[in-house]
Formats: structure tokens, sequence, C-alpha cells
């Protein structure tokens, strides 16, 4: 059944949308992550970073942050544009930012973190996160490390990514030293990296955003995730109610029937001309067992909607509770 529409307190103040460029959207992820939980944390364990795409959310949290980020995603990253555009301005760090700004136009975020060089690149699982992955895993059944059936799958699908293209333009491909160095090959260090994660995020993962879910559900660990598009004719297995997933708000409310404490929020950026696939689904460790000393920051969740106020204030949310009531009455009708 579907839980309440829940923002917290923490939270509230991230219900003002702005507009935020394309290229710095994962940004606000990040920022709602460092105030979601703690640093000891995020820092205590492998963090996975789903369809991570050229790998910049990844390159930020592990050079910023501190974080100890494992991509998950077929295709190499490349993390050189946002490297080069950190040393930039590691170079200019003298330089007064008013003076950059009037000379250069506005600047990212990334002139307010000084990061200084050599730069770390996140270790990288080179597979799709999928429904074949998650059996081979075994979670809850054949989980020892370097059983046979995930050895067999680990190098089919690690040989399958092989040959991937990389994230952006040809004349931007990744090199050895940007990506592949760190791409973890063998089956078992593989297998660890997967059953030992402490947190999953998926930033507009596409086609793995249910497997980032189903992971995080079965190892019973905090995940961030926001949907994005929902494929319908690849998964007509879907299902809301009676009735299947074809829409944005149908899939937000199919994922939230997955578990009743699944909360929700919506990131403070909009998208000129359309709707920004802005929502974020999460879960702290708090909401798989309450504990006196949670590692998140957040209070207990009182029931507040998506725009912190006490019924519907936007189509998205109007859709929502829609879906919420019919698939309660629905249910509702089999019981009876």
């Amino acid at each position: 059944s579907f839980g309440p529409l829940n923002l917290s307190q923490h939270t509230r103040k991230m219900s003002q949308q702005m507009h935020v460029p394309q290229r710095d959207r994962f940004l606000v992820l990040r920022e709602f992550l460092l105030e979601a939980f703690t640093q000891e944390y995020l820092q205590s364990g492998v963090i996975l970073d789903v369809a991570g795409g050229k790998g910049d959310l990844a390159w930020v949290l592990t050079n910023a942050d501190g974080m100890d980020v494992v991509i998950v995603d077929p295709r190499p990253s490349d993390h050189r544009k946002i490297a080069r555009t950190a040393l930039w301005h590691w170079d200019q760090r003298d330089e007064d930012l008013g003076d950059i700004v009037e000379a250069r136009g506005p600047q990212g975020t990334l002139a307010t973190m000084r990061l200084a060089p050599p730069f770390a690149v996140a270790r990288h699982l080179q597979v799709p996160l999928d429904a074949a992955l998650l059996d081979a895993l075994g979670i809850g059944g054949e989980t020892e490390v370097g059983g046979p059936r995930w050895d067999s799958f680990w190098e089919e699908a690690s040989a399958a990514a092989g040959d991937a293209e990389t994230h952006g333009s040809p004349d931007e491909g990744a090199t050895e030293a940007s990506s592949k160095s760190r791409r973890i090959q063998d089956a078992g260090d593989a297998h660890r990296a997967f059953v030992s994660a402490r947190l999953i995020l998926g930033f507009h993962p596409d086609q793995a955003t249910d497997s980032c879910t189903d992971l995080a559900l079965q190892l019973r660990i905090p995940f961030v995730v926001c949907p994005c598009c929902v494929f319908p004719a690849q998964f007509p297995s879907r299902l809301l109610g009676d009735r299947k997933v074809k829409t944005y708000s149908d899939y937000v409310s199919y994922l939230r029937l997955k578990h009743p404490n699944m909360r929700i929020i919506q990131l403070p950026f909009d998208q000129d001309g359309g709707n920004a696939r802005n929502v974020a689904l999460f879960m702290t460790q708090a909401d798989f067992d309450v504990s006196p000393d949670p590692i998140c920051n957040f209070p207990p969740p009182p029931p507040f909607l998506l725009s912190g106020g006490t019924g519907p204030k936007n189509a998205l949310e109007e859709q929502l509770h829609e879906n919420a009531h019919e698939v309660q009455q629905q249910q509702q009708q089999q019981q009876q």
C-alpha cells in the first residue's frame, strides 16, 4: 500500500524550484545527500552510482566529499571535462571570483569547491544493473563470493560491455587513464562491491530504475532514485492497479508501491518549456528499522506533501493522489 507523501522538515526548504542548467542538476542531488545523511555514514562504505553516465556525480562525491563511489554502467565513464574545469579553477584560486564572472560569465559550483589536484577516479562496474544481475547476485540465496553462478554471469556480462562506446562525443571519449584503469574486473571484487554497498544512487537511471530500488530493498540499505523515462514497451508487465504503467506519474506511483515507508520529494530545479524529472524517491536506514540513534539526519517523517502544504499544489501531486486513491479502492474491492 501507499505510505504518506512525506516531506521532511529538513527538506521543506528545497520545495522552492529554481532554474538549474541540466549539466549541473547532479549537484542538486549531491546537496540533498549531504543534508539527508551524516558524513560519517556517507564515508562508511561503498556507494553505488547506477547508470552514472559520464561520471560527474561520482567524480564530485569522490573528490569533494571523500566517498567511496563505484559507478555501475555498461559504458565507460569520462571524467576529463569536469577534471579540466576543476583544474582551471584551482589554477585561478588566487584570482577574484567576481573578476572571473565579469570576464567569463557565471561560474558553476566547482568554482567554489577549490578542489586540489591530483584528482581521484571512482571505481567502475562496467555492466548494466538489471534483473539478470540481481538474480545472479543471489541475495538471500547463493551469496558466497566466487559462487559459480555469479562467476559465470560476471564473465559474460563484463565481456559484453567491454566494447561499449563511451558517454559523450567521440572526441571526448574515455582514455585508459581517465576511466578504464579503475574498472573492476575480478568477479569476487565485483560481488563484494554490490553486496557490501551502503547506499544506492540512481539519478535518471533509465532502464535501471527498478533494479536500483529492488537491489536496495533486498539489501535493506538506503537509496535515492530519481526516475526519468518510463519505457512502457520494454516493461509491459508493470501494473498500477489493473492498468499498465505508461506515464511518468504512473511510474512514480508504481515505484512507491515497492515499500510503504518510501519517501518522496521534489528536488529544487525546473526545466524551461516542460516538466523536469525532479522527483526523488528515497529511504533511509531508519525507514527499514527505526533506531534510537539513526544514521540519517531526518526526524520521523511528518505527513507533508511534495510542496510542504496540506493539499496538492501542482499537477504531479494531483496525479499521484489520484493514483493512490485508485489503487487503494481496487485493493479494498479485492479484500471484500
